[in-house]
């Protein structure tokens, strides 16, 4: 998280390591005598976590979602296929790949319910509980990352206290 609150730089850093160990994989991934489902693996194994680290505490905005891109453009050299054959991305993880989307949604959920299970005194879930008064800036306040959980969770029709069954 950048002093501004935001996860823009994270998010950043993250992208530009994971084209880094794409570069070096890239012979391997895009490689046609390796069956896709094999790849799409490797690529699961070595690439997404790269990626995804710490992608749990990210609160992304609209913008931030767009740069995530990458993983969709990464998929399609491995499946070898071009914009310009207007194939969706869920026809491109064919391969078996879950959307970056969900798999942060999970992640952020994961998280979440690991925070909420601590004891009430725990410092890490005062922190998620704190609240902070200070004055914002003109315009429409970021979305916090508890705001994304709570939307996260509406989406799943679950409710905060699922969260005390981790199997759920």
């Amino acid at each position: 998280m950048s002093c501004e609150g935001g996860a823009e730089v994270a998010v950043r850093t993250r992208i530009t390591s994971a084209w880094r160990k794409w570069r070096e994989l890239a012979s391997l991934l895009v490689n046609q005598g390796i069956p896709l489902v094999h790849r799409a693996r490797i690529y699961c194994a070595c690439i997404r976590p790269v990626l995804l680290y710490a992608a749990e505490t990210w609160a992304l905005a609209a913008n931030l979602e767009r740069f995530l891109c990458c993983d969709h453009r990464m998929l399609r050299y491995m499946a070898r296929v071009k914009w310009r054959d207007r194939l969706s991305d869920e026809k491109v993880r064919r391969c078996g790949t879950e959307s970056i989307e969900d798999r942060i949604r999970r992640m952020r959920l994961r998280w979440s319910g690991h925070v909420r299970r601590r004891e009430q005194d725990n410092n890490l879930r005062r922190a998620m509980e704190l609240e902070v008064e200070v004055r914002r800036p003109v315009g429409r306040p970021r979305r916090t990352w508890k705001q994304v959980v709570m939307e996260d969770m509406r989406s799943l029709n679950t409710r905060e206290e699922d969260t005390e069954d981790r199997d759920r």
